[in-house]
C-alpha cells in the first residue's frame, strides 16, 4: 500500500510537472501569437496610412490638373486663344505599388467587399482618364507637330476654335469631369474607407 502511494505520489508529481511544462508552452505560444498579431496589425495600419496619404496627395494632383484645364476651357471660351499643350499625366503608380503589395501580403484579406469594389470603380475612373489624356496628348501633339508647332492653327481670327478643332474643347471638357469622378471617389470613398481600416 505504501509502495502504490509512493507510486501514486510519483505519477502525480509528473503529472503537475508535465501540466506546469504544458501550460508554460502553451503561454508562451500564446504570447508569441500575440506579438506576432501586433506586429502585423501595425504593419497592416502603416499600409493603410501610407495609402490614405497617397490617396489624399493623388486628389490633390488631380484637383490642380482640373484647376488648370478648366482654365484653359475658360480662356477658349473667352476667345483668348490659350496656347494649347500636352496635358501632364497623372502617375498614380505609387498607390499601385502600395495597393498591389498590400494585396500580395495578404492585408486585404478580410476586409469588407465594399472597400475592395470601391478600388475597383476607383481603376475603372483612372483607365478612363488615362485613355481619354492619352487621345487628347496625341491629338494635340499631331496637330502642332503637322504645323510645326504653330498654337494659332487651332483659331479663328476672332478667336474662336476652327470648326475642325472643336473636339479641343469637348475632349477638355471630357477629361475635366472624368477627372472630378476620380477625385470624387478617392475623396468620398477611397480616403475614409481607408482610414476606416487603421486601428
Amino acid at each position: 500500500m505504501v509502495m502504490k502511494r509512493s507510486i501514486f505520489q510519483k505519477l502525480a508529481k509528473i503529472l503537475i510537472e508535465l501540466l506546469i511544462v504544458f501550460i508554460g508552452v502553451y503561454l508562451a505560444f500564446q504570447l508569441n501569437n500575440y506579438k506576432e498579431e501586433g506586429e502585423n496589425q501595425r504593419i497592416r495600419n502603416n499600409y493603410y496610412k501610407v495609402l490614405s496619404k497617397e490617396f489624399e496627395q493623388t486628389a490633390q494632383n488631380i484637383n490642380q490638373v482640373v484647376n488648370q484645364l478648366k482654365a484653359v476651357a475658360s480662356l477658349i471660351e473667352a476667345k483668348e486663344k490659350p496656347q494649347l499643350s500636352k496635358i501632364q499625366r497623372l502617375d498614380l503608380s505609387d498607390n499601385m505599388y502600395v495597393l498591389r503589395s498590400a494585396f500580395n501580403s495578404g492585408y486585404f484579406e478580410n476586409i469588407d467587399p465594399k472597400y475592395i469594389n470601391n478600388i475597383g470603380k476607383g481603376a475603372k475612373h483612372l483607365d478612363k482618364v488615362s485613355n481619354l489624356l492619352t487621345n487628347y496628348n496625341n491629338k494635340i501633339q499631331n496637330v502642332l507637330i503637322a504645323n510645326n508647332f504653330e498654337n494659332s492653327i487651332f483659331y479663328n481670327e476672332d478667336g474662336t476654335l476652327k470648326n475642325n478643332y472643336f473636339w479641343v474643347k469637348e475632349d477638355l471638357d471630357y477629361i475635366i469631369y472624368y477627372l472630378k469622378m476620380l477625385e470624387k471617389v478617392i475623396v468620398e470613398e477611397a480616403i475614409p474607407d481607408t482610414k476606416s481600416l487603421i486601428e
